[in-house]
């Protein structure tokens, strides 16, 4: 068993009060001392049995994560970026290190901010061939990469 030291504190017109410290052993379950009459959402508490518990959290309401939320929240992967300036040429390969061929690209001139539309090629996981009409103007195009 693990044993989890709680202060619980009574809030009243922005002055905390102490009131006790409970030694819980996980498993055992959770009771309050007397003198607790309530607690703040999403702790509850039952002042007749003592009992505290928490809710489990939902879209609307604030609470402890069940273990599939956990999992699929812990599991999200980080959003990575990769930006370059082409600057010469028709053609030119990034090498963009994001290890995915699920990537979004935005092209845009490096003065107006105009978008710039042209021929893509996803050579591999990390490497993208990107092809104009025309060479970039002075000052690029910028590139920005998002997998």
């Amino acid at each position: 068993m693990t044993e989890v030291n709680l202060n619980l504190v009574r809030r009243r017109n922005n002055q905390s009060t102490k009131l006790s410290n409970i030694n819980l052993n996980i498993g055992t379950g959770l009771q309050g001392p007397p003198g607790v009459d309530s607690a703040t959402p999403p702790i509850v508490y039952d002042s007749e049995t003592r009992n505290i518990s928490i809710t489990q959290s939902d879209a609307t309401t604030d609470g402890y994560l069940s273990s599939v939320d956990w999992n699929r929240f812990n599991n999200k992967s980080d959003i990575k970026k990769f930006s370059a300036t082409w600057l010469t040429e028709e053609s030119i390969l990034i090498n963009h290190n994001l290890n995915s061929e699920d990537v979004t690209y935005t092209i845009r001139d490096g003065s107006s901010g105009e978008v710039i539309g042209c021929m893509v090629t996803i050579v591999d996981e990390n490497n993208i061939l990107f092809t104009a009409s025309e060479n970039p103007p002075v000052g690029g195009w910028k590139i920005a990469i998002i997998g």
